[in-house]
Formats: structure tokens, sequence, C-alpha cells
């Protein structure tokens, strides 16, 4: 029996946004983050964009390994002066010691808060309005 994969991560382009929705709720591996960051990589080089929505909400556990790729991400992008804009990372939920619950209150302790741009409105809908206020129609999706 083969056994299918969810993607790591779905994207849908509009004509001056990237939005990335993940879609593992568990931690992401070396392999999967490695993965994710070669396909924005190639997904950027191939579709220039002048925002990059990252989308949280399926998220429940965060690795060292994804907040070092979040930093590097957004270093890259800062060089390329493309705005960076994560959502649904929880602001509402407090740490939930005994599973170790991904939320706004990490980002708040490791001092991130400061550095990423942060809200609690789905990717979509934060996508929408950033294309919208740049005058953007189309669109393409796709996975990794």
């Amino acid at each position: 029996m083969i056994r299918k994969h969810k993607p790591v991560a779905t994207l849908e382009l509009t004509d001056h946004v990237l939005l990335v929705t993940l879609q593992r709720s568990g931690l992401l591996d070396n392999n999967e983050i490695e993965q994710l960051q070669d396909f924005l990589g190639q997904t950027l080089n191939a579709h220039r964009r002048d925002a990059i929505v990252l989308d949280l909400q399926a998220v429940e556990h965060i690795s060292t390994a994804a907040i070092a790729f979040l930093l590097k991400i957004r270093r890259k992008l800062q060089e390329f002066g493309i705005k960076f804009k994560l959502c649904c990372v929880g602001t509402d939920k407090i740490i939930d010691a005994a599973n170790d619950r991904f939320s706004y209150e990490i980002f708040k302790v490791l001092d991130l808060h400061r550095l990423f741009d942060i809200t609690d409105y789905p990717g979509k809908q934060v996508a929408r309005v950033l294309s919208e206020k740049a005058g953007s129609s189309s669109q393409t999706a796709m996975a990794c």
C-alpha cells in the first residue's frame, strides 16, 4: 500500500502576493524545512512578488529549526524589499506546557514578535487584502 503524504504547504500566487499555508500540524523535520525553503526560493525566483503571507493556522508545534527557517526567510525577504507577514500564530493562546502548543507567547518569550509582522487574520484574507491594494486579479495554486 502506498501512503500519500499531506503536502508540507500549499502556495497560492496572485499578481503581487504569495500565500504559503503550512499543512502539517506536527513538527516539520529538517528535510521538510529544506524542501519548503527550496520550493519558496524557486517560486520567488520564477515569480517575484511584493509580499509573502505565511499562514500558520494548522501548526501546533514549532521546532528551533523552524524558528531558524522563519528568521532566515525574513532576513532574505527584507534584503529584497519583500513584505513578510505571519498569520494565525495564535495571539489569543497561552503556552500549554503539557503539549508545548505553538503560540504567540513563544514568539514573545523569544522576543520574535518584535521582528515579525503578525496577525490573527486568516492567510487567505490577508493575501486578498494585500492583493486588492496592489490591484491584483489572477491566481495560481501549487503544493510542495
